[in-house]
């Protein structure tokens, strides 16, 4: 068991116990003799006392819900896939390689767990912690990583990592140059999907041309958000 599901058992008893508390003691209340309660109450109790026992019943049985599918959930699917693409990237002898990232918060969850900096290209700037800029159209996000990309292949770098995902990739242009090593399949239950795309210096010389599994460039899924 994972330490989310242990974090989350323990949530959900914490919440159970409070609930049941605040249930004895309306019950507690409510069970007075007619004349020790408030007229307002008694007045309510007659009215709620049959749907005292199934209220009770569905405040046990709907957290227990909730964690039974948050269990399943959790087994069938990570709570998040930036580890699984940190490894990725690592296991391919990229985790030197530049990384260009598109979607900021996604981009630093990666360089959390590769423990370096990553290159945020609308604010031109390198880090490790989130760049929280001003909104920016899609259409300007993506000509700054495709440009980043053409400036550090120029400079002489032999690889560039770039981490999109499937609904915000990069440009026809980018993946014309590029290719995709990776792409988070299924739906983590944060909801983060990741696509990793390798581009490569034309210098085959200096840089010999890496071997990565791909799908035709044609693929791109090239959605148009607006942030």
């Amino acid at each position: 068991m994972t330490s989310r599901v242990q974090a989350g058992l323990v949530g959900i008893a914490v919440v159970v116990a409070s609930s049941s508390l605040l249930l004895v003691r309306a019950g507690t209340v409510a069970s007075a003799a007619p004349s020790e309660r408030p007229p307002v109450l008694a007045a309510l109790s007659r009215h709620a006392d049959r749907w005292r026992a199934p209220l009770f019943t569905g405040s046990l049985v709907i957290p227990i819900a909730a964690m039974i599918q948050m269990s399943i959930g959790e087994l069938r699917m990570p709570f998040a896939d930036a580890r699984h693409v940190a490894e990725v990237i690592r296991a391919k002898g990229l985790d030197r390689a530049p990384i260009v990232t598109l979607l900021r918060s996604d981009g630093q969850a990666v360089a959390a767990f590769l423990d370096r900096e990553i290159i945020f290209p609308l604010e031109g700037a390198r880090g490790t912690f989130v760049v929280w800029g001003t909104g920016s159209p899609y259409r300007v996000t993506v000509q700054a990583v495709d440009s980043a990309v053409t400036a550090l292949l120029a400079r002489g770098e032999c690889r560039v990592v770039v981490i999109s995902s499937p609904t915000r990739d990069v440009l026809t242009s980018t993946a014309a140059r590029a290719r995709m090593i990776y792409t988070t399949s299924g739906r983590p239950l944060s909801a983060d999907r990741y696509r990793v795309w390798v581009a490569s210096s034309p210098d085959t010389t200096r840089c010999p041309p890496g071997h990565y599994p791909s799908r035709p460039s044609a693929s791109v899924h090239q959605s148009n958000p607006t942030s």
